[in-house]
C-alpha cells in the first residue's frame, strides 16, 4: 500500500516539479510578473509534496523485508533525492521568486520603449526624400550646437542606464540558471526512476 501510494504521488507531484522552471522561462520571455511568480509558487507546493514523496519512500524500505536504506540502489536513490531537494529549495525557489520581482518591476519595459522608437525613427528616415538634407552647408549657429551638443544614443526621451543594463543582464542569466535547473532536475528524476526500476546492486 505505501509502495503504491508512493509512485502514484511521484507521478502527481514530481511532474509539475520538473516542468515549473521551463514555464518560468516562457513567462520571463514574455514579461509574465504573474506567469513567473505562478512557476515560483507551483515550484514551493510541489517541492513540499517532492518531501512528502521522500517520506513516503523511506517509510516503504524501512516496513519492507527486501531492502533497507544502505541498500546500494535504495541509497543512491535517496541521495540523488535529497541533492533534488536541495536544488528545488536551495536555488530554484528563491531564483523564481527574484526573477518574479525583476520582471515587475520593468525591467524589460525601458528596453521595449527604446526599441519600439528605434523602430520609428528609422521609419521615418525610410520614408524621408532621398537627399532631403544632401549638400545643405550647416549654419554657423548649427555648427556650434553640434559642437557643444552630444548626439542622443537613443531616440528623445528613450534612455537606459547603465542600472538598467546591468537589472536586464542579470535577469538574462537568472533566466538561464532557471533552465539549468528544470534540466538538472530532469536529469536527477530520471536516474531515480531507472533505480527504481532496474534495482541493480540488489
Amino acid at each position: 500500500m505505501l509502495n503504491t501510494l508512493h509512485v502514484v504521488l511521484a507521478v502527481l507531484v514530481i511532474g509539475p516539479l520538473v516542468l515549473a522552471p521551463f514555464a518560468a522561462r516562457r513567462a520571463i520571455r514574455k514579461r509574465s510578473a504573474d506567469g513567473v511568480r505562478l512557476a515560483a509558487n507551483q515550484t514551493a507546493l510541489f517541492g513540499a509534496g517532492a518531501v512528502v514523496v521522500a517520506g513516503l519512500g523511506i517509510a516503504t524500505v524501512l516496513t519492507g523485508d527486501e531492502w533497507t536504506m544502505v541498500t546500494p540502489w535504495v541509497l543512491i536513490a535517496s541521495t540523488l533525492f535529497a541533492v533534488a531537494l536541495a536544488v528545488t529549495w536551495g536555488y530554484a525557489v528563491p531564483a523564481l521568486r527574484r526573477a518574479a520581482s525583476m520582471v515587475s518591476s520593468g525591467v524589460f519595459d525601458q528596453y521595449a520603449a527604446v526599441e519600439a522608437a528605434k523602430d520609428t525613427e528609422e521609419g521615418n528616415a525610410d520614408s524621408a526624400p532621398p537627399g532631403a538634407d544632401a549638400g545643405r552647408e550647416l549654419t554657423e549657429e548649427e555648427l556650434a550646437e553640434a559642437d557643444t551638443v552630444p548626439t542622443p544614443l537613443t531616440p528623445a526621451g528613450s534612455f537606459v542606464t547603465t542600472a538598467d543594463l546591468e537589472a536586464k543582464q542579470r535577469l538574462d542569466s537568472l533566466s538561464a540558471r532557471i533552465t539549468g535547473a528544470g534540466w538538472l532536475l530532469v536529469v536527477i528524476f530520471v536516474a531515480i526512476a531507472v533505480l527504481m526500476t532496474l534495482r541493480p546492486f540488489s
